[in-house]
C-alpha cells in the first residue's frame, strides 16, 4: 500500500473564510530521487516551512527528510543510508531546541532501527541504534513528556520479542521503560501520548487477553497498567 503513494503528492489546503469551497494546491510531486512513499504527517518548522519524511527514495532508496514551504519551494534535508537508519515511517518531532527528532524502522548498526536527530539543514546525529534486545523496528514516532524525555515504542524486540516502550533524552540516553510480554499487549505501532494527569496512554496492535490488542497506561517511571483487552468481536 505504501508503494501506491510513491507518486502521490503532499497537498496543503487553504480554506477561504467567505467561500464554502476549498482552494487545493499541488506543492510537490515526488519522483523517487527526491523521495518516494511519504506515509507520515508534516510538522511545521519555526519559520513556517513544513518538514516531513518519505519511506523510500533518495540516493540509497532508504528514505528522505525534506522541507517544503507554502509557496511550494522544496528542499531535500537529507537522504538516509543504512548506517543512519532506513525507512522512516512516522512524522518528525520539532523539539524546543529547534532540532528535529525521528525514528527509522530499520538500519543502524544492528539493522533493527534507530532514533535520530537532525538540524533543519540536514546535520544528522544517530542517538540510538536498536539491537533487538532493547527493541527493534520502531515504526511509531516520538512523544515529548513533561519530564523532558522523549517516549516511543518498538514494534518488535525486547526479551519476549513483542516490542517495548522506551524513553530517550534529547542527548541520546535511552532507557527501556516496559517490555511487552504478550499478555499485556504486543507489537505497538505508535508512540504513547501524555494526558494532563501525567500518565502516558497507548495501544498495541496485538496481544492481551484475546490477542486482539490492548489499551494501556504507563507512568513516566515505568509503572504499567493494561486498561483494556480487545475481544475481536466488540
Amino acid at each position: 500500500m505504501i508503494e501506491r503513494f510513491s507518486r502521490w503528492i503532499f497537498l496543503l489546503c487553504a480554506v477561504a473564510m467567505a467561500a464554502p469551497s476549498q482552494v487545493f494546491t499541488t506543492l510537490l510531486d515526488f519522483n523517487g530521487i527526491n523521495g518516494s512513499g511519504p506515509d507520515a504527517a508534516l510538522v511545521e518548522g519555526i519559520a513556517g516551512q513544513m518538514y516531513g519524511s518519505t519511506h523510500y527514495g533518495g540516493t540509497s532508496n532508504a528514505g528522505t527528510l525534506f522541507s517544503v514551504s507554502q509557496p511550494g519551494t522544496f528542499a531535500s534535508v537529507l537522504s538516509l543510508s543504512g548506517s543512519e537508519g532506513v525507512y522512516p515511517n512516522a512524522g518528525l518531532l520539532l523539539a524546543p531546541n529547534r532540532l528535529l527528532y525521528g525514528t527509522a524502522s530499520a538500519g543502524g548498526t544492528s539493522h533493527a532501527g534507530t532514533v535520530f536527530q537532525t538540524t533543519p539543514t540536514g546535520t544528522l546525529t544517530i542517538l540510538h541504534s536498536f539491537d533487538s534486545t532493547d527493541g527493534g523496528m520502531p515504526i511509531g514516532g516520538l512523544t515529548p513528556a513533561f519530564n523532558g524525555m522523549l517516549y516511543g515504542t518498538t514494534n518488535e524486540g525486547g526479551p519476549h520479542s513483542y516490542g517495548t516502550i522506551f524513553k530517550i533524552s534529547p542527548g541520546g540516553a535511552l532507557t527501556t521503560v516496559h517490555n511487552f510480554s504478550g499478555s499485556d499487549g504486543a507489537n505497538p505501532t505508535a508512540a504513547p501520548v501524555q494526558a494532563s494527569n501525567g500518565l502516558l496512554y497507548g495501544a498495541t496492535w496485538a496481544g492481551g487477553a484475546n490477542n486482539s490488542g490492548t489499551i494501556y497506561a504507563i507512568r513516566m517511571g515505568g509503572v504499567f497498567t493494561t486498561l483494556y483487552s480487545f475481544s475481536g468481536s466488540a
